[in-house]
């Protein structure tokens, strides 16, 4: 009989340790679901997560809406200027962001 319980009681040891690791193992599904997620949304996003700026995304949401506000208002024009920095890392990796970004601060207002 003791034999028999000492088995019964390991195997139902061994059965809580397979729902603690399936329990693990759904909630680590889970986190890198969200993970996945999170990053997808971050590309869609329309600004910058580090610079606050609009990105191409952003840029053409707000060139949209700005043109029918033209529109709307009756106005014949609309400007827009743009400039892309080729390697503009390059500048962040020497002189660091923060001064890298203190090159923008008209756009950034």
């Amino acid at each position: 009989m003791l034999s028999l319980s000492i088995l019964k009681d390991a195997h139902r040891t061994q059965l809580n340790t397979y729902a603690c690791l399936e329990s693990v193992a759904q909630h680590a599904a889970s986190a890198l679901t969200i993970a996945l997620t999170f990053e997808k949304t971050k590309e869609s996003a329309p600004h910058g997560s580090t610079t606050e700026l609009p990105n191409a995304r952003g840029l053409l949401h707000d060139a949209g809406t700005k043109a029918a506000e033209c529109e709307r208002l009756g106005r014949e024009s609309l400007s827009v200027i743009s400039m892309d920095v080729d390697d503009f890392q390059a500048i962040n990796d020497v002189w660091t962001c923060d001064w890298g970004f203190g090159c923008w601060p008209a756009s950034r207002a």
